[in-house]
């Protein structure tokens, strides 16, 4: 999704949007640009990454979110993650190509294919992985970057989170 600037001359730069999760929607509930601050002087891109809710496939598992919204236990959850993980598995969907080094090669094919020399990043959360996992991949497409709550590369979130 692309919302073009309300410049007249827009900057070459566009900024991208990478949101929290992982796993949350770039696009979900955005229809317009209206009161989108960077519109001002550039255009902003979204990309839906991978796996996430208007992805095709997507790696949804409601289930884990009921019970995350009702406060199971850890046991409770674990279990379903697992089910949702053979269901998908069972389905055919490759697990192994949902990475942040996946996201951030197309990312770059997003930037390359829509002929972008460089562009900005501004990402939350996960966003801040992603956006260090494309500097470390391909440093030549990126300008600058924002990160806001960062989530450093080097740390296994899923491990630690709970300490």
């Amino acid at each position: 999704m692309i919302f073009r600037s309300t410049a007249s001359a827009p900057a070459a730069d566009p900024v991208v949007y990478l949101p929290g999760g992982p796993g949350l929607s770039s696009i979900d509930g955005r229809t317009t640009g209206k009161g989108n601050p960077f519109l001002a002087e550039r255009d902003q891109i979204l990309l839906e990454g991978r796996g996430n809710k208007f992805a095709r496939p997507s790696l949804g598992c409601p289930e884990i979110n009921d019970l995350r919204a009702a406060n199971a236990t850890p046991t409770v959850q674990t279990a379903a993650a697992a089910r949702c993980r053979a269901e998908l598995s069972a389905s055919g969907v490759d697990l192994d190509g949902y990475t942040s080094a996946e996201t951030a090669d197309d990312l770059d094919d997003l930037r390359r294919a829509l002929g972008i020399r460089q562009w900005n990043l501004i990402g939350f959360p996960y966003g801040t992985r992603l956006a260090q996992t494309v500097l470390q991949r391909h440093p030549e497409g990126v300008r600058s970057v924002v990160l806001d709550s960062v989530l450093p590369v080097d740390v296994n979130y899923d491990e630690t989170a709970a300490s």
